[in-house]
């Protein structure tokens, strides 16, 4: 969705809708054709991806080792994950934070972004430094976070200025399909467990995820 109402401007529109004003916009863009990069190939960027693939892109994938993943056209490792910052048109973060993530994208990464790519961030907000965010705010189309390193995000954040930017409140995971989801997700759970057959949605403590 973010990625979708960033390459349509959708905000734009509803500005002008908002002020009764009909003004053709001839900067719009297709996603057909782009490279578009995920921080991340679990569960958040799988389901992402076999969406995508549906509008003709290239999905590039980062996770700890680099290992091939469904739906991903190429996977790096995170010691490589600046291939995919240098090379994507549109990046997006669904990563957990643990030791070894917490602000892991910040200055070095924004710094190596195409101009007017697109930055988002669905996973935790302490990966990324906010304030280098803020520094390139300038070289993206849009930028789409509904996560921050605190929240509530605080009136006085810098981050509210951007009119290149959508804030949502940690609210991208709400659907009226939870409830009925989390319910299947214990019960088959427990028939599983009944029958000593594997967990699903388990945790690796020691990662952290």
């Amino acid at each position: 969705m973010y990625i979708l109402q960033i390459y349509k401007n959708s905000k734009i529109f509803y500005k002008q809708q908002q002020d009764k004003k009909w003004k053709m916009n001839f900067d719009m863009t297709e996603i057909y054709g782009r490279r578009i990069g995920f921080v991340g190939t679990g569960t958040i960027a799988t389901e992402a991806a076999k969406r995508l693939k549906a509008f003709g892109v290239e999905l590039w994938g980062v996770n700890t080792k680099g290992t091939d993943k469904k739906y991903f056209d190429r996977c790096f490792a995170t010691n490589d994950m600046n291939e995919v910052f240098e090379n994507c048109d549109t990046v997006v973060c669904t990563i957990p934070a643990t030791k070894d993530t917490i602000g892991i994208i910040n200055k070095d990464k924004f710094s190596v972004m195409k101009d007017k790519s697109v930055f988002i961030n669905v996973g935790r907000g302490n990966i990324i430094n906010e304030n280098d965010l803020i520094k390139y705010m300038y070289k993206f189309r849009g930028v789409a976070l509904d996560v921050f390193q605190e929240e509530p995000l605080s009136e006085d954040n810098e981050l509210w200025k951007f009119e290149n930017i959508t804030i949502t409140p940690h609210n991208s995971w709400v659907s009226d399909k939870n409830n009925d989801r989390n319910f299947n997700m214990i019960y088959n759970n427990l028939k599983n467990y009944i029958n000593n057959k594997p967990l699903n949605n388990t945790m690796d403590i020691y990662k952290g995820y």
